[in-house]
């Protein structure tokens, strides 16, 4: 079951700073979270996945279920082509 962040849960949870938990995200009850991670935006992470240490989750992201993210990751950043005007993909 997915839950919407209506307000940054306990650190100990997450082992992560509450401030680095964005409003938007919704993250499932067993879906487990590194230290230091990011996430900002309307990110999606569903049950059973997990993300590593010092990851950056950010816009529309949506993690399925039972998925893994590496540590130090890098996911739903502006892309880097010169063509990229801003709008969401």
């Amino acid at each position: 079951m997915l839950e919407r962040m209506s307000q940054p849960k306990d650190c100990s949870l997450f082992k992560m700073p509450p401030e680095d938990l964005h409003v938007a995200a919704e993250i499932a009850a067993d879906a487990q979270i590194g230290p230091y991670v990011v996430i900002e935006g309307r990110v999606t992470i569903g049950a059973a996945s997990s993300v590593g240490p010092h990851s950056i989750l950010r816009g529309r992201t949506i993690i399925g279920a039972s998925c893994r993210i590496g540590p130090a990751a890098h996911v739903g950043l502006d892309p880097q082509h010169l063509g990229y005007d801003g709008k969401e993909t």
